[in-house]
């Protein structure tokens, strides 16, 4: 539960500097650079800022990353709030634990040669 805490904590933090800094979401710049290990941060990443969008809506998870317009997504949450502050590379979904959803050997957009596992819940 501690540790849920601190994440939580954590992602606020990350909230708050992207709204210091502004939204680059829809504008299709990934948050990290191509490639498996970058891939693979990313999904921590989104899954962070998913529990920020969680805690502060009450027990909702966020429907994408990267939908402008929903307000139901990282990218733009409820009040217009950005929890990450680029599009994610891939448009995430969440299951009802917050954690990413991709369809088995999907290929990284920008890398074919990196494809999500669901097995293991990593691009490899």
């Amino acid at each position: 539960m501690k540790v849920i805490k601190v994440i939580a904590i954590v992602a606020l933090v990350l909230m708050v500097a992207g709204l210091v800094l502004g939204s680059g979401c829809g504008t299709q710049e990934p948050i990290w650079p191509m490639g498996q290990g970058a891939a693979n941060d990313e999904v921590a990443a989104v899954e962070t800022a998913a529990i920020a969008f969680y805690a502060n809506t009450n027990g909702n998870w966020p429907h994408d990353t990267n939908t402008i317009g929903s307000h139901n997504s990282l990218c733009d949450g409820p009040g217009g709030v950005a929890y990450i502050d680029k599009d994610a590379v891939y448009n995430y979904h969440f299951d009802a634990d917050g954690k990413v959803v991709v369809p088995d050997n999907t290929a990284l957009p920008g890398d074919a040669g990196v494809k999500w596992d669901v097995a293991s819940h990593k691009w490899r």
